[in-house]
């Protein structure tokens, strides 16, 4: 195997850091970086070094991905397309996945803003390094949460990596389904990662665990009917830098969305425009003629 992708697997078992697994399910969550300007040299090499045998601490790894994306995440967006109201649920939640803060949200929500919607953006304080059984109680509760708040029955999900995963296993699993309207993954691998179990072996992580090919959490997840009217989308890229293969985010009886000849990296779903506009006409309740390829 090239050096290359060596680093690219162990750059994937180090974003998975993990902490103890707390059989507590807790409201804690994380709210999103100070802005503090463009990040300097120093902070791009200092960042995220770590023994690849090591464990380093997740919020390490966050302030490394939002250092190293910034001017993308901070790039103006383009003015709204005026569009009629529509009869989906308003209310968005916003989740990103391992190790990655809310502020990567910051170009969705902004767009989604723009465009009339209700937008919540939540981070778990374990930032999705724990188990993802145990990470989709919490988005359990935060659902929960989010509607009691508004005195509503139904939101929308928007899920990032491994945040999909366990928005789905909420969802597929746990009866969550009863509570969204419209969940949108992206990135996510829904079966397992084939870099996964040398990670697990090298950490002995949960989350690692969880996403090995055929671990017990994928089995349970992939073992369960699809629920009467959850509508699920996932979105996935061929040129994820993460995702081995690529073809692990396609889930059956969901709409599968693939981007191969428009360039989307693992992280550029956060700010790409055109595929933001494939997130919007979802949310809206009018993808029945989108693409599925692009």
């Amino acid at each position: 195997m090239r050096l290359a992708s060596l680093m690219t697997i162990a750059t994937l078992f180090t974003t998975t850091a993990a902490c103890a697994i707390d059989e507590q399910v807790d409201a804690e969550e994380v709210g999103p970086l100070e802005d503090d300007g463009p990040p300097t040299q120093s902070e791009l090499d200092g960042y995220g070094k770590a023994d690849w045998f090591g464990v380093t601490s997740p919020e390490t790894w966050r302030r490394f991905w939002y250092a190293s994306n910034y001017y993308s995440l901070k790039a103006p967006i383009e003015a709204a397309v005026p569009r009629p109201d529509h009869a989906s649920a308003h209310t968005i939640l916003l989740i990103p996945g391992t190790t990655i803060g809310p502020e990567f949200f910051d170009p969705m929500a902004a767009r989604l803003r723009r465009d009339g919607f209700d937008v919540v953006v939540w981070a778990p304080a374990d930032l999705f390094t724990e188990s993802l059984e145990i990470g989709a109680q919490r988005i359990a509760a935060k659902v929960q949460d989010v509607l009691a708040s508004r005195n509503k029955t139904k939101l929308s999900i928007v899920a990032q990596c491994d945040a999909g995963v366990a928005a789905r296993f909420f969802a597929q699993v746990n009866g969550g389904h009863k509570n969204i309207d419209q969940l949108v993954t992206f990135v996510s691998a829904h079966h397992g990662s084939q870099a996964a179990p040398i990670g697990a072996w090298v950490t002995g992580w949960q989350a690692l665990n969880d996403i090995k090919p055929n671990s017990a959490f994928m089995k349970k997840l992939n073992g369960a009917s699809m629920p009467a009217g959850l509508k699920l989308t996932s979105i996935y890229s061929c040129n994820d830098e993460y995702m081995y293969p690529y073809t692990t985010s396609r889930v059956t009886g969901a709409t599968n969305v693939e981007f191969c000849n428009r360039y989307v990296s693992h992280f550029s779903p956060f700010w790409d425009a055109v595929l933001y506009d494939r997130i919007h006409v979802t949310l809206r309740g009018e993808a029945a003629g989108a693409p599925l390829w692009y």
